[in-house]
């Protein structure tokens, strides 16, 4: 059986970015970036990963996120954790200044929840 109508849709960021590297050498009096880029839902571990930036004193710790808000829920609760002052929320953002931010940031994550069905 031949499928005509299939389309592959790749979800990765392109691997050639003709852009300048900067130095990444960490300064103490800098803020330490961690950037989550994509769906903000409760599948990808966004409350557990506001929950970690709470356990963490340094006031230079900031988590930029950008992507769709998918669950207002999860944002309510979100909202009341101590790791909350430590967010920086975009929102969407178009595809071509995402790399900008990610320039900035010393470290990407994501926390994968188990989905079952």
């Amino acid at each position: 059986m031949i499928f005509t109508q299939t389309h592959c849709i790749r979800n990765y960021p392109l691997l050639r970015v003709d852009r300048e590297q900067k130095d990444r050498t960490f300064r103490p009096e800098e803020c330490f970036r961690i950037i989550y880029t994509g769906g903000v839902t409760r599948n990808r571990g966004l409350l557990q990963i506001v929950q970690s930036l709470g356990c963490i004193g340094d006031a230079r710790l900031r988590l930029i996120l950008l992507g769709k808000l998918e669950d207002m829920e999860m944002w309510k609760e979100i909202r009341v954790l101590p790791g909350y002052s430590k967010l920086d929320y975009y929102g969407v953002v178009p595809f071509e200044e995402v790399y900008g931010y990610m320039e900035i940031a010393d470290v990407g994550m994501v926390c994968n929840q188990p989905v079952y069905g």
